[in-house]
């Protein structure tokens, strides 16, 4: 495997003028693909990739949170979405993929020109 497998991806929407975290997938000790938001019932689009799936990028087929790292790719790639940005985060300061060059209590990113 040439990429390392994602463990960690946060989603971040803007509120104001500013990019919030404001939902996080963790693939858990089991496999599978945990979701925790930053307030309940908060990140519609993230309950909704983990309740129902997201399709792959090929349309073969639709991960769940069961699929693990496979899910969380899915989402990575997933179609760019107005006011909402998915980094990696799985090594902490070391984002591989984001479309956000600046986020709200952290460093700025690089831009997709600098990746």
């Amino acid at each position: 495997m040439a990429e390392q497998d994602p463990t960690v991806v946060a989603v971040y929407e803007l509120v104001a003028a500013d990019y919030q975290r404001v939902a996080e997938f963790r693939v858990a000790p089991n496999g599978t693909v945990e979701l925790t938001l930053a307030e309940p019932g908060g990140c519609p689009l993230a309950r909704q990739w983990f309740r129902d799936g997201i399709t792959t990028a090929d349309r073969q087929r639709t991960c769940t949170p069961a699929d693990g790292a496979e899910f969380l790719r899915a989402v990575l790639r997933s179609r760019p979405i107005n006011f909402t940005r998915v980094v990696d985060e799985s090594r902490a300061g070391e984002p591989r993929r984001t479309t956000s060059s600046s986020v709200a209590g952290t460093p700025p990113l690089p831009t997709p020109r600098q990746l």
